[in-house]
């Protein structure tokens, strides 16, 4: 018998109630998801974890999302990213051109259409 295993979308949002409801969002389009508050704690559950989708914050307490990134990218390869931002697209595609974009704030339809965009696209690398 085949095993199936489920899309997994690791979250990177510093703000719980937000990160909370992402994976809540995302939890019931069923995705497997992993939350993280920050960059740190990202790192240590990606060790473990293979990851379809970083879906993370630009602005983080311990570092920015393409710094993140970079650090994934490093020691994993090729990643499929979606950053996400109160700032407008322009800002962040200024040092992230291959990542999609999510804007803050967002309905839940966006981040399932995002996250499913991200998806159909081939991993990359982040080159700020």
């Amino acid at each position: 018998m085949e095993r199936v295993t489920a899309t997994s979308i690791l979250i990177v949002e510093d703000h719980p109630p937000l990160r909370e409801l992402i994976a809540t969002v995302l939890n019931g389009a069923g995705y497997l998801v992993l939350e993280a508050a920050n960059g740190a704690e990202a790192l240590g559950l990606a060790q473990g974890a293979s990851i379809d989708v970083v879906l993370t914050d630009v602005n983080l307490p311990d570092t920015n999302g393409p710094a993140l990134i970079q650090q994934l990218h490093a020691q994993f390869g090729q990643i499929r990213v979606v950053f996400m931002s109160g700032h407008d697209e322009h800002h962040v595609k200024a040092f992230a051109q291959s990542a999609l974009f999510l804007q803050k704030p967002f309905t839940p339809k966006a981040l399932t259409a995002t996250i499913s965009k991200a998806l159909e696209t081939a991993p990359s690398v982040i080159r700020p």
